[in-house]
């Protein structure tokens, strides 16, 4: 039994970086990206809690590596996180206030997330 289609070949989908066929790239918002990393990163940190470690594990572990390098990614994520219009920091307010950004900014309300690439 054989299914016969009339899609083209997944290769033929995207041509020369173009996308055809009326696809369209899916790309999240860079605010809706930073709170699923945080919420991956509260999981990660969850998860370790959970795990008996020794010593000897105790840097191979998964969720250790995987917490560590969500972290980096979040710390890298928030000193980048800037409105376009007034270059003020949408994530780190001062050095012990933070907040989740949003897709417009909280000094001036630009739309952060619909200029930025």
């Amino acid at each position: 039994m054989k299914i016969e289609t009339n899609l083209p070949p997944a290769s033929a989908t995207h041509v020369g970086g173009v996308m055809c066929s009326g696809e369209r790239e899916v790309k999240l918002k860079p605010s809706v990206q930073f709170k699923i990393y945080l919420g991956l990163l509260v999981l990660s940190i969850g998860g370790y809690q959970f795990q008996h470690t020794s010593i000897d594990d105790f840097f191979v572990n998964p969720f250790y590596i995987g917490s560590m390098v969500l972290g980096i990614l979040l710390v890298i994520k928030a000193l980048g996180y800037t409105c376009q219009k007034c270059c003020r920091n949408q994530v780190i307010e001062g050095f012990y206030k933070y907040r989740l950004p949003s897709s417009n900014c909280y000094n001036c309300g630009h739309d952060i997330d619909k200029n930025s690439t």
